[in-house]
């Protein structure tokens, strides 16, 4: 799974990359290394387009209304992560696959090692992880900044009030070397992939040998502290080796 990353390339080096114009009011361009769940995030659309959005997928279906003093569904669930097995299947997924995929810009995300088994995929998120685990960053091996898939739903959460834009990030068979901290990671695209991924949904063959071609990139990884657990620290220093 992918519960936590961080961003830290500069706006010149993300509108390059992207080729997107990226207004203070989408992204204030502030280097982040601890984004967690419900938080905005950058994202980057069919256009292309940059984009804020809401980290936790809130199906356009979900019924209205908000849960007292969140900005959450009250029925419902938010879908933080979507696996690649499933994501054109699954009734939470299907539709934002078909219609809005994204692009998630990131430097590197964390993941956490422990004794007990890693949450399932239909089990709740975390934000604070145990404090027996310990936090792995994980990076792509020369390059500093990447893309991990995304699709977007759009909801209304009563009438006539403005539509939340949340994003879930497609998950995949971790890699040998990550794998031996989870067994699950972001779909990360390879550069030559991302204006496809934005432009139409893969067939089911299309997302098995996009699957196979993301198993090719390499990655680096090192322990770090545990800062990192608590989504209110933010700094350089998360991603200290430990």
């Amino acid at each position: 799974m992918c519960g936590r990353f961080g961003l830290f390339a500069s706006r010149d080096d993300v509108e390059t990359r992207y080729g997107v114009q990226v207004p203070l009011s989408v992204w204030d361009g502030v280097p982040r290394y601890n984004i967690a769940p419900s938080q905005p995030v950058l994202g980057v659309v069919a256009g292309p387009e940059a984009a804020t959005l809401r980290w936790g997928l809130i199906p356009a279906a979900t019924p209205p209304g908000l849960r007292p003093g969140r900005v959450a569904p009250a029925r419902g669930r938010e879908w933080i992560n979507a696996r690649v097995e499933t994501v054109a299947t699954k009734q939470a997924f299907r539709t934002a696959f078909a219609t809005r995929r994204c692009l998630v810009p990131a430097s590197g995300y964390y993941e956490w090692e422990g004794a007990e088994a890693p949450p399932g995929p239909d089990e709740p998120f975390q934000l604070t992880p145990p404090s027996a685990r310990r936090p792995h960053w994980h990076g792509r091996r020369g390059e500093p900044l990447f893309s991990m898939a995304g699709i977007v739903a759009s909801w209304e959460p009563e009438p006539g009030v403005e539509s939340i834009e949340s994003v879930a990030i497609v998950t995949t068979d971790a890699v040998p070397g990550v794998a031996s901290v989870h067994p699950r990671m972001p779909l990360v695209l390879p550069r030559a992939r991302e204006s496809e991924w934005l432009e139409r949904a893969p067939t089911p063959d299309q997302l098995v040998a996009l699957v196979g071609e993301a198993a090719q990139l390499s990655w680096v990884s090192r322990v770090v502290g545990d800062a990192v657990n608590s989504p209110r620290n933010e700094g350089a220093s998360l991603i200290n080796p430990r």
